[in-house]
Formats: C-alpha cells, sequence, structure tokens
C-alpha cells in the first residue's frame, strides 16, 4: 500500500469517526444522535466561533484535593431551540485536575462529569465556592449534576482569565489550572469503590452477584447508613462474609452524602453496596446463602464516632463503633429496615438514596428516611488529663 492510499483511507476513516454521533439521556429524554463538535469555523454554511471551557474537578466539596482522569463532557446546544444540538467534546483532567473542553461561544453549554471506576457523576460545587467572575450566570440542572450557560469569553477580570477562552488561546487555558476562573465539580463524598470482589463470574459460591444477570432470582443490594458529621473525608465500610467459612465477598466503602440543597450539611447518609444473601435451584435443590455484613465509619480527623438508635431490624449485633448483622435468604427485606434490592443496579441505588420502593429519576440523597442504622460523629474526643 502507498503513502498517499495509507493516507486517504487515513482522512476518510477520520471523518467516519467524527461524523458518528452518539446519543446522550438528560432529563430522563434521550437525544438524537449529536455529533462530535470540531474546531471548523464554517459548517453548513453557518459562521461558528470556537472556544474553551476550563473545569477543574476535586475529590470533596471542601476544594482540598483534585481528581485526575475524570472525564468532562461538553454538550453545545442552540440557545432558543432546546433539541438543536451543535456537537459534543470530551476531555480528560491532567494532573492538576483541569480540562479544557471544546465548545461555541455565543451557544448554550452542558457539562457534566464522571469519575471514578464505576464513572460516578460527579456534582456541581456550591455556587460561593466557584471560582467564577462576578455576575457570571450559569444554573445547575439534574440534582446539581449539569452546568447549563451561555458560552461567552469576558477575557482578564482582576487580573484572572476564564472560565472561556477563544479558539486560539487554549494554550493560556491550559497554562491556567487552578489559579484562574474555572467551573468546579466534586464528589459530594469519598467515592464510591468495590474491593476483593469477583465480579466477572456467576454461580461460584463466592461471587458478588452470584445469580447470572437477567434471572428471577438477581438482585442488586444496598444497604443505607446514616452518618452525622460536617466532614467530607467520612467514610462508610462494609464488608461482606460468607457466614460459615467466614471468607470475605468483598468490601464496599462510600462516603455519606447530605442533600445537595440541604442547608444541614452535617446530616448525611451513605448507600452501601453489600453481596446479596441469594438460593440457588439449579442443582434441584435448594441452596441458602446468607450474608453476614460488618460495618463501620472512618475517617482522618473522626473521633468518637458511635452508633445511635437501634435498628429495626432485631438480629444485630453492635457496640459503640461497629455493627455486624446476617442478611438471611429467606428472609423479606424491605426499605423500612434500610435495605434496597431491585435487579437494576440504578434503580436499587435510587431507592436507597430517597428512601422509596420505587426509581425517582434525578434522584438526591434524603438522608433522614429509611435508614438501616446511624452514627453520630459530631461528639468531641474524650478529654485525658489536663
Amino acid at each position: 500500500m502507498s503513502m498517499r492510499l495509507f493516507y486517504q483511507l487515513f482522512l476518510i476513516s477520520t471523518i467516519i469517526t467524527l461524523c458518528r454521533g452518539r446519543k446522550f439521556v438528560i432529563g430522563g429524554v434521550e437525544t438524537s444522535e449529536i455529533s462530535q463538535l470540531t474546531t471548523a469555523l464554517e459548517v453548513g454554511g453557518e459562521h461558528r466561533y470556537p472556544c474553551y471551557v476550563s473545569v477543574v474537578v476535586y475529590d470533596t466539596p471542601d476544594l482540598k484535593n483534585v481528581i485526575k482522569g475524570a472525564t468532562v463532557t461538553v454538550l453545545t446546544k442552540s440557545r432558543t431551540d432546546d433539541s438543536k444540538y451543535y456537537g459534543y467534546s470530551v476531555a480528560t483532567t491532567n494532573d492538576f485536575g483541569q480540562a479544557c473542553i471544546l465548545t461555541l461561544c455565543r451557544k448554550e453549554a452542558l457539562i457534566y462529569v464522571e469519575a471514578g471506576s464505576t464513572n460516578e457523576r460527579l456534582f456541581v460545587v456550591n455556587k460561593t465556592n466557584q471560582a467564577l467572575p462576578t455576575g457570571y450566570t450559569y444554573e445547575t440542572l439534574q440534582n446539581e449534576q449539569y452546568v447549563r450557560f451561555n458560552v461567552r469569553n469576558w477575557g482578564i477580570v482582576f487580573n484572572k482569565s476564564g472560565p472561556v477562552y477563544n479558539l486560539n488561546e487554549k494554550s493560556r487555558c491550559e497554562n491556567a489550572k487552578t489559579a484562574h476562573n474555572h467551573f468546579s465539580f466534586s464528589f459530594l463524598a469519598i467515592k464510591e469503590e468495590l474491593i476483593d470482589a469477583d465480579v466477572d463470574t456467576h454461580m461460584k459460591n463466592m461471587s458478588w452477584y452470584y445469580p447470572y444477570p437477567m434471572t428471577d432470582t438477581y438482585q442488586v443490594c444496598f444497604m443505607k447508613i446514616k452518618v452525622l458529621t460536617p466532614l467530607y473525608q467520612a467514610k462508610v465500610t462494609l464488608e461482606s462474609i460468607e457466614p460459615i467459612s467466614k471468607q470475605l465477598f468483598g468490601t464496599y466503602t462510600a462516603g455519606p452524602k447530605a442533600a445537595p440543597s440541604s442547608t444541614e450539611q452535617s446530616k448525611k447518609a451513605a448507600c452501601v453496596e453489600f453481596r446479596c444473601a441469594a438460593r440457588d435451584n439449579t442443582l434441584g435443590y435448594e441452596v441458602v446463602m446468607n450474608t453476614t455484613v460488618i460495618g463501620w465509619v472512618s475517617g482522618s480527623s473522626l473521633q468518637n464516632c458511635k452508633i445511635e438508635g437501634n435498628t429495626k431490624l432485631g438480629d444485630v449485633s453492635k457496640n459503640a463503633t461497629y455493627f455486624e448483622t446476617t442478611i438471611r435468604a429467606n428472609d423479606n427485606y424491605g426499605v423500612n429496615f434500610g435495605i434496597y434490592k431491585h435487579p437494576d443496579k440504578e434503580t436499587a441505588k435510587s431507592m436507597c438514596y430517597t428512601g422509596k420502593d420505587h426509581l425517582i429519576p434525578g434522584y438526591q440523597m434524603n438522608p433522614d428516611t429509611n435508614y438501616f442504622i446511624s452514627f453520630d460523629c459530631t461528639n468531641k474526643p474524650d478529654v485525658v488529663g489536663k
């Protein structure tokens, strides 16, 4: 193959890739196919003004640490026609937690961010903590997960550039890092993580998801843990253990979250996945597999974190700082016990967040409703000596 033919095929492949559209679900509604945005100055006889928007991603709302490798997506659309999209752009945050993403000035843009091994959707940082010029307006959508704004470049304001940069200012955007104006996203708490679990196989004694997906007995299970703490670095841990052999199915950790719009940010809850108890009849007789769950709350600055009150489930042993219970396959636990099960993981998670028995689109955390157990981590440490 000649180099000229190779180059022509490469160009054709690139054009096909750019023209291939993606569909997005926004507010429960699927868009038509949206093409990847380019830096072309004219498309279909319409002049365009490509530019870049600066976004910085943090691990928690106190903005202490940035996240490298988060995926930032920007959908550029018409200001007047809600169904008209000009294109989408995707970028990954660098070592400084920043990404400069292509969009179009004089249009409207939607920004959202995903991060972590499960592509967890992040939240828009509170307006008082945004690094934006005074008067730079935007709104948040879908449970504080999207930024929507009119794309405009204000130039330099009080010696700071951004959050929008013209097409020829991409290097200025990238060099701005966190020191100049930008949109800020973060986890509401420490990100969710499942470790030491076999999630890739089924129908094995130590499988995290025992039955095959789409079968009648397949379930995903969450337990809702309430935590009273002003700290964002708190972490709820649940160990799922096989009761007889004491082998570990896996460990799931999650940070407790407050309701995004609540003024009581110390009142939080975490929805933590555990290994569902399971029944298996494939061998011609029933095999029952229960799960022992051990849970506690930790954090580098947490002290005197104690269990508060009792659970609705009678079979729970606990001391001041941790609890242990066995979830049995033959027991019909429900939302009133703070245990949530559903074949669809997102539905189970929604039920846990809201404390309801059904899916609520655009759900947000409701810490007070139908939790399994509560930890109070607001007490000051005991004073020893003088």
